[in-house]
């Protein structure tokens, strides 16, 4: 088995992104919460949850869902961690997939793929004007150390004195389908038939449905062909609630026991000393379901190498506190982030003039 590097199951842990539809890149356009190459990958979805509109019988599932209904679009700067652009097609449902991405001399320009109302086209010319930088490479320890408890910890930003941690807890669609109960189909004389979720895929009204009745029973069939189709219940399928609070440190760590078998999705804001928020971090799934990763001295962003990515956060870093005892960025142990850890670290590096993995 190849686990993610990433850390975050399928469809960055919302089983309502049926794929990942375009990718786009800028390079060399500094921002504060980029690394110093310039690195900016940007990704887009498609999101099948907008579809659950159509049957209006499913309208308790729909309100649990919609909070994410529409494309996620999501930027990294290294590959593995994963910054939250929009999780609910920019505050519009309808506004299911991310149609194309590119870059040009004034920004990144983004067009959306709607199934009605036309499509529209978003600008992006600058990254974050936030003063205080937002923690960066919120990372989870893996499940298969941890088990079931969270272990968070990322790098602190200059001048946060505290962070909040945010959760969106995880369930099981199937758990949600259960918690929904009965749902009211309607029928063509004006009557309604009470059916569960499981009843419908578990193929109890098929008969009816190949049938001469089918075309009364339309609303009950087409909601049958939609469940069986797409497994619904029966597929291992996670979808992520709001975020919530969940938690305040002082230190650039945080731990709890998962609040379901599944792994839940996390981000942390840093906080100043005049109570001022900084950006959300990148999401990270905890517990994480990457495998296991050695330390490695001079390893900054925790790949299990070390080269040109690491010597440059060591760089963007010079003159910043050191956290903690283990801080990687402190190479030569001395309290200080300066231009001798990054001489140190070069000579650690796995591969000759510190090329990148």
């Amino acid at each position: 088995m190849i686990t993610p590097l990433s850390g975050m199951g399928s469809g960055f842990g919302n089983w309502m992104n049926g794929h990942f539809w375009r990718m786009g890149s800028i390079t060399g356009m500094q921002e504060p919460d980029q690394n110093t190459s310039g690195q900016n990958l940007f990704l887009g979805t498609w999101d099948w949850g907008v579809g659950l509109q159509q049957f209006q019988s499913l309208m308790p599932l729909d309100e649990l869902f919609t909070h994410q209904y529409g494309t996620d679009v999501y930027r990294t700067e290294d590959g593995s961690h994963w910054s939250v652009i929009t999780q609910a097609g920019f505050g519009d449902p309808n506004n299911s997939g991310t149609r194309s991405l590119e870059a040009t001399p004034v920004g990144l320009f983004l067009g959306t793929a709607r199934q009605r109302f036309g499509a529209e086209v978003l600008l992006r010319t600058s990254g974050s004007t936030n003063a205080l930088l937002a923690p960066r490479r919120l990372r989870a320890q893996s499940g298969i150390v941890s088990g079931q408890t969270v272990n968070l910890s990322w790098d602190p930003p200059p001048n946060a004195v505290s962070y909040n941690v945010y959760r969106a807890t995880v369930n099981p669609i199937s758990s949600m389908a259960l918690a929904i109960g009965t749902i009211n189909v309607p029928l063509p004389d004006g009557q309604s038939i009470k059916v569960t979720m499981q009843e419908i895929e578990s193929g109890m009204f098929d008969p009816l449905c190949t049938s001469s009745l089918s075309g009364t029973l339309s609303g009950l069939c087409n909601l049958a062909e939609a469940l069986s189709s797409s497994g619904f219940l029966s597929s291992p399928a996670s979808f992520p609630m709001p975020y919530d609070l969940v938690g305040q440190t002082n230190t650039p760590g945080y731990s709890e026991q998962a609040p379901t078998t599944l792994s839940s999705l996390y981000y942390v804001r840093a906080v100043d000393a005049n109570g001022n928020l900084s950006d959300p971090s990148n999401i990270a799934a905890g517990p994480s379901k990457s495998a296991p990763i050695a330390p490695v001295a001079c390893d900054i962003n925790g790949d299990g190498y070390v080269d040109a990515n690491d010597i440059a956060l060591i760089t963007e870093s010079f003159g910043t506190p050191v956290f903690g005892a283990n801080d990687p960025r402190d190479a030569n142990g001395d309290g200080q982030i300066n231009v001798l850890d990054a001489r140190m670290c070069t000579t650690a590096c796995n591969q000759t003039g510190c090329l990148l993995q």
